[in-house]
């Protein structure tokens, strides 16, 4: 079946959005160069030796999940110059980092706050529905987090974990790349869960707008994990990937569950771990940061650093037109093509060289992706910034796999 590249990039537009707004000495420009391309490491090198303003500070601390003290600090920028375009920014990415953790309510805080700003900003007029329909319930908590351990399953090279809604017996996808969690319609009547529209359109992968609507959990149980008040986005059975799975498995668990879990592991194909309790590592460890809601990984490539999103929704890897920018050569001695993406919202095709083997170092360990497919057009809201999407292929050919989002690593064995 076709789960390849399955994400929600609702809310992207908000999240990623940058300008460039400080002055023009050599050092602000070119920390505000790495700011605007998203360079989230080269800024958390700069933050580690003490060079950055509060702003930059804010804005690293937020993209490697040090929630806290990027509230303060960017509160501070926002308290300091409330009218300006820093504080606009801070405001985006406060709404992005409540939004990766299931509190609704102070993310359409925020959110309102950039449109009292720029009554006529499309990036926040466009999430403002989805907030302020989520924000009539309670924010997503953790009633008990104990280490679990269950029996998983993988199905057409996505990874599926048994758990519990209100009771009611399901097996889920496991997907950083969907910001939200979803169930199908049918999902959702099986669960008994009360369905509400909202009044706005998600972007699917494919740049094909989405009709949606929402539904609340009041309960959600994976082992001896116990969460209160998700939040899942409802889609029409018909759509990818709910038209290939069986009643029961039409759910996606996104980042905000995926989060409260905080350290994830497993060992494919039968067991996977979650809840354990661990220390937050120094920034200057972590090979995982967060650009909005979506998680983005270091990867080791020849001699160069690359820059993934991380997509354990996606069957298949692939690579961007950054990749294919900055190794132009290595391209040059591909084979065009016209590849296909299937996602929520349909299919599409994108001009593509595909290449017979690329060699990628992840988290400690040599993968190979073969064939591998470089994607020479933007395909979705985060293609434009990174070389590539790290799917499911590529990590299942280790032993095991950890996600800790507590110390930011991504590790395989």
């Amino acid at each position: 079946m076709s789960l390849r590249s399955v994400r929600a990039v609702f809310a992207a537009g908000l999240i990623i959005t940058a300008t460039s707004f400080l002055g023009a000495g050599g050092h602000e420009t070119n920390v505000r160069s790495l700011y605007d391309a998203h360079h989230w490491f080269a800024l958390r090198n700069l933050v580690i030796r003490g060079k950055i303003s509060g702003f930059y500070r804010g804005a690293v601390e937020c993209a490697f999940n040090r929630p806290k003290a990027a509230k303060e600090d960017l509160a501070t920028v926002i308290r300091n110059a409330p009218h300006s375009a820093e504080a606009y920014e801070a405001h985006s990415m406060l709404a992005g980092l409540y939004l990766r953790s299931g509190q609704f309510r102070e993310a359409l805080a925020e959110v309102d706050a950039m449109l009292a700003e720029r009554p006529d900003a499309e990036d926040a007029k466009n999430v403002r529905p989805l907030f302020s329909s989520l924000s009539q319930f309670p924010d997503q908590r953790v009633v008990r987090k104990q280490i679990s351990k269950v029996a998983m399953h993988i199905k057409g090279g996505n990874l599926f974990v048994p758990l519990k809604i209100n009771g009611t017996g399901a097996s889920y996808i496991v997907d950083t790349g969907f910001s939200t969690s979803a169930v199908s319609e049918s999902e959702a009547v099986r669960l008994g869960l009360a369905v509400h529209d909202v009044s706005t359109k998600t972007d699917s992968m494919t740049g094909a707008p989405v009709s949606i609507r929402v539904a609340v959990a009041d309960n959600l149980s994976i082992g001896h994990i116990q969460l209160a008040n998700v939040a899942f986005l409802v889609y029409p059975d018909k759509q990818p990937p709910f038209d290939e799975l069986l009643p029961g498995e039409r759910g996606i668990l996104g980042i905000p569950v995926i989060l409260a879990l905080e350290t994830i592991r497993w060992t494919p194909p039968a067991t996977f771990t979650a809840g354990w309790p661990i220390r937050a590592g120094g920034m200057g460890q972590a090979n995982l940061c967060f650009e909005g809601a979506f998680p983005v990984a270091h990867i080791g490539f020849h001699h160069s650093v690359l820059d993934f999103t991380l997509d354990t929704g996606a069957q298949n890897t692939d690579l961007y037109q950054a990749f294919a920018n900055t190794f132009s050569d290595l391209v040059k001695s591909g084979k065009r093509e016209s590849h296909n993406l299937t996602g929520v919202g349909g299919s599409a095709n994108v001009d593509s060289v595909i290449l017979p083997l690329v060699t990628l170092r992840i988290g400690g360990h040599d993968v190979l992706l073969r064939p591998a497919h470089v994607l020479l057009q933007k395909s979705s809201g985060t293609s434009g910034m990174f070389e590539g999407n790290l799917g499911m292929d590529l990590l299942n050919q280790a032993h095991a796999v950890t996600l800790n989002f507590q110390s930011m690593t991504l590790t395989l064995e």
